[in-house]
């Protein structure tokens, strides 16, 4: 569910000055982490990844934005505090975290969508089909790098390195298909401290494989 950190204390966060891209290109590369409300599990996982990232060369990091966006929420929603909780105890900065409506303005400028849940990337996939080959759940992204071949290469930009790596995970999806239920992150809200802290720590695992593989870091 949630979202977002202000620009001094997220330089690779959404609420950066640089605008949201529609068109696709290889100067950039922008994740997007979608939920329901975007309040606790996909501002988790935006803000989780957008830390591991910090540890990359400053001209690299200023090719990737993390982003992430609810398919039902309102604008302005404060991140859920046991979720926030979670994510410092994680060592994530949570600041000025709020939810944001995913539009297709949001969803377009995505060169990968990452679902908490099958049944979110459905309903991401039937709102905008032109997204089916670089939507996935965060899980199924992660499971399916494991499997492919790092993308290393001369010179070339960690940005282009992303869109390549989306268009082999997209190549090998359906050869590496596994039980649905094994890829969803349930939602905590409302649900207490220890299913927080267990949906926290299935999201760290997903985006610490993610950022391993894609980035080395």
């Amino acid at each position: 569910m949630g979202s977002h950190a202000s620009p001094a204390s997220q330089p690779l966060s959404r609420r950066s000055s640089r605008p949201i891209q529609s068109v696709i290109d290889d100067d950039s590369f922008t994740f997007l982490f979608v939920c329901t409300g975007n309040i606790c599990r996909s501002p988790l996982a935006e803000r989780l990844l957008t830390s591991k990232l910090t540890t990359l060369e400053v001209a690299d990091r200023q090719t990737i934005r993390v982003e992430s966006a609810g398919l039902q929420t309102i604008n302005g929603v404060a991140m859920d505090e046991t979720a926030a909780s979670e994510g410092l105890r994680l060592g994530a900065q949570i600041a000025g975290a709020e939810s944001r409506v995913l539009d297709r303005t949001i969803s377009m400028g995505a060169n990968v969508l990452l679902t908490m849940t099958r049944e979110q990337q459905v309903d991401l996939v039937k709102r905008y089909p032109a997204l089916l080959h670089r939507t996935f759940t965060v899980r199924e992204f992660a499971r399916i790098l494991e499997e492919v071949p790092e993308v290393v290469s001369a010179g070339e930009s960690v940005a282009r390195r992303g869109v390549v790596t989306v268009g082999r995970a997209s190549a090998v999806r359906s050869s590496l298909a596994a039980n649905a239920s094994d890829d969803d992150i349930p939602d905590p809200y409302r649900r207490g401290d220890a299913v927080h802290r267990q949906v926290a720590d299935m999201i760290e695992i997903a985006v610490s494989t993610i950022s391993r593989r894609m980035f080395a870091i």
